[in-house]
Order: C-alpha cells, then sequence, then structure tokens
C-alpha cells in the first residue's frame, strides 16, 4: 500500500502527492440546501503518475487567473498541471550541486510557489523557475539554478515579496527578489546576483539578490543572512512575510528551541520553554508564537514596535524572547 508523501490545499481544492508516484486532485463541490451551502464528498478530478520515485512535494497556486498544480518527486523532476488536464504543461529537470539521489534520480523533496515561480532545493543549490507568461495562460519556461550554499538545504520558504528563505547549518540565507528596473540600495551589501531571462519586453526581468549578512557571519565564512550558530532545521514564514520560525539545534543545547526573526532587521528572539521536540510548527492569524509550557503562555509578537524601511537585514543582538514583559524594544 502506498503512503500519501505530499499534501497542499487551497479554498475547495485538495492535491495529494503518494509514495508510488501518483498525484491526484480532490475538489469539493458546493451545493444548496436549506440550512445554506454544504459541501458534496470530495471528487478526484483526475489522478496520474507523476513521477517515478514517488512525488514528494506538491503546491497549488494561481497564474494568469488560473490554477496551476506544481509537483516534484523522486525523479529529480517538477512538473507543473492544470487542474483540468492530466497531463503536465511543462515538466522540467532539475540540476543541482551534492543533491541526494535515489534509484530513479535527484530526490526533490523541497518545494514553494507564488503566482510568478516556483522554487526547490537540489542539494545545496536553489532552483528558481518561471510560471508567469505575458499574454499566454500558461507556464514559462524560465529557470535558474542559484550557486550553491555552503551546506545543504535543510527547508524553504517564499515569502509574500518574493523573497526566497533558505534554511541550513549556520542560519537563514535569503534571496532578495526585484525587477530590472528596481534600485537595489536597500539590500546591504549583495553577494550574488541570479536572472531569470524570460524575453517577453512587457515583463521585467527578475533578479535574485543573496542578502549578505553581518560582518562575523562573512568572517565566518558561514555568510547566512540572518545567522545562526547551528542547524536551522525547519523554517517557517508568517503569513504576513514580516517574521520567520525556525526549529534549530546546536552542539551543547540539551532542549528543543524554537527561534524567531524579524524579517524587517534581522533581529532574532529565542523561544525557550519547550519540554519535547519539534514535530510541526504553525502561525495563527495575527502571528502568535505557540508555546508548550505553562509559564510561557502564547503572546503576540506584533506588540513589538516595527521598525521602518528599508530593510537591513542583518541580525547584531541575540536578546532572549521568554515574555512579553522580557521583550525587546
Amino acid at each position: 500500500m502506498c503512503s500519501v508523501t505530499a499534501l497542499c490545499s487551497e479554498e475547495r481544492t485538495v492535491a495529494v502527492g503518494y509514495s508510488s508516484g501518483c498525484l491526484t486532485l480532490f475538489i469539493w463541490s458546493p451545493i444548496s440546501s436549506i440550512g445554506g451551502d454544504s459541501a458534496r464528498p470530495p471528487v478526484a478530478e483526475f489522478a496520474c503518475d507523476a513521477h517515478a520515485g514517488g512525488t514528494l512535494g506538491v503546491v497549488l497556486t494561481h497564474s494568469t487567473q488560473r490554477q496551476l498544480i506544481i509537483s516534484s518527486g523522486g525523479d529529480g523532476w517538477v512538473r507543473v498541471w492544470g487542474t483540468e488536464l492530466g497531463v503536465p504543461l511543462f515538466a522540467h529537470a532539475v540540476i543541482g550541486a551534492d543533491a541526494t539521489r535515489g534509484p530513479y534520480g535527484m530526490l526533490l523533496e523541497l518545494l514553494v510557489a507564488d503566482p510568478l515561480v516556483w522554487a526547490t532545493a537540489a542539494g545545496r543549490s536553489v532552483v528558481v523557475g518561471q510560471l508567469h507568461m505575458p499574454g499566454q495562460d500558461m507556464p514559462g519556461k524560465g529557470t535558474l539554478t542559484m550557486e550553491p550554499l555552503p551546506h545543504a538545504i535543510d527547508d524553504l520558504q517564499l515569502l509574500p515579496n518574493g523573497t526566497i528563505a533558505v534554511a541550513s547549518f549556520g542560519g537563514v540565507t535569503l534571496f532578495h527578489r526585484t525587477a530590472s528596473d528596481t534600485k537595489h540600495s536597500t539590500v546591504r551589501t549583495p553577494t550574488q546576483s541570479c536572472t531569470i531571462p524570460n524575453g517577453y519586453p512587457t515583463l521585467p526581468t527578475m533578479h535574485y539578490i543573496r542578502v549578505a549578512g553581518s560582518e562575523r557571519t562573512r568572517r565566518d565564512d558561514i555568510g547566512a543572512s540572518l545567522p545562526f550558530n547551528g542547524w536551522v532545521r525547519s523554517l517557517l514564514a508568517s503569513p504576513n512575510g514580516k517574521w520567520l520560525a525556525a526549529h534549530v539545534s546546536a552542539a551543547g543545547r540539551q532542549t528543543p528551541s524554537l527561534w524567531l526573526w524579524r524579517c524587517a532587521d534581522g533581529a532574532d528572539f529565542e523561544c525557550s520553554g519547550l519540554s519535547a521536540p519539534i514535530n510541526a510548527m504553525g502561525w495563527s492569524v495575527p502571528p502568535l508564537p505557540k508555546r508548550h509550557s505553562p509559564p510561557c503562555p502564547p503572546h503576540p509578537i506584533t506588540t513589538i514596535p516595527q521598525p521602518s524601511p528599508p530593510p537591513i537585514l542583518a541580525s547584531q543582538h541575540r536578546p532572549i524572547f521568554n515574555h512579553p514583559n522580557t521583550a525587546p524594544s
């Protein structure tokens, strides 16, 4: 029996990937009733063999008023599907540095997307593909592979402003997306620039600039935009994209730690008091970090004064964030 390896949902649509490589799309259809609208049992819109070696990542997004399904698998391919067809609109073979490989190819477990691009992690590299094509109701074929990071990628997030956040040993690396006519003065000391050549004059070429960290991280050759002295195992962006939460581990730490970064200025906070390993994270709206220990109840982080732009994105201090009364100003 095959197991579920990837799952995502959006409104009344759910896409499910299986270890067998199958990809299934379920759609809930509303029905009218006296008491109001309800839903019929889910209907499988289509099911297809998407990836050899298992479907490991699934994302639902919209591009040019059309819902798209992006999938990645154990065969080293990323495929883009339309909801009305069981045939991929576009498929891309991913190439990365030091990626884990299975019997069918590279294992692509991390996958994120927004209406413009999709991104996946291949070993130490981030691969980005274009989704939006001006004047055409289909995905684009422009792709790029970022320069490899010093360490393997553990997690990947795509912020609402288009910034790609990459978790690995040493902290979080940010790749800021800008248009070709955007001035880069708001980003300090960019160390890497990549471009998606789309060939369409009606859409500015998208640039990705690697945001540099502090002088200390550059001196230690870690280079993370948001540094941490250890491993960032998993990463989750807040719904508004202003905060990043991470499950971290480091030598000498006996208890699990939840770390927060404020994206506007790179300030970081440790949320202590957890008594068990972290298996999953989630944000509420407005953002509230959840705690499991009675002495540290949930509390809003939006009470912390927000700095004004432009962003600096370089960490200078490590205040301990244990209680609202001790939160830094």
